[in-house]
């Protein structure tokens, strides 16, 4: 797996509960491990991760879009919705990257 090494570090400081490392290390760590989890179909585990990276930054709009997608592959569609918003509204300049009638949703959800 790749980045297994750094996944496994994360997750041992994470046992530890060492507070001295940078936010943004601890936020790419906790996509990393909500990744992992996703990829083992472990969804819940996945978005307890999620949500740990989003309580160290909630403006961090790539989050939201993985986390709705977990939220999406769970069947939730309600959650991955909002996720989805979120993910607009952190990020508006990715509702170019949509096409006809979804741009338009997209601009929407941004507001």
């Amino acid at each position: 797996m790749k980045n297994c090494t750094f996944v496994y570090i994360i997750k041992c400081i994470n046992k530890i509960n060492i507070i001295d490392i940078h936010q943004d290390v601890k936020v790419e760590a906790f996509k990393l491990l909500g990744r992992e989890a996703f990829s083992e179909k472990k969804y819940d585990d996945a978005i307890r991760y999620y949500n740990s990276a989003l309580e160290l930054n909630p403006h961090a709009a790539e989050i939201y879009r993985e986390r709705g997608g977990v939220y999406y592959a769970m069947g939730d569609k309600h959650h991955a919705e909002e996720d989805m918003q979120a993910y607009f509204r952190e990020n508006p300049e990715a509702v170019e990257e949509l096409s006809g009638a979804f741009q338009a949703e997209g601009r929407e959800l941004c507001h």
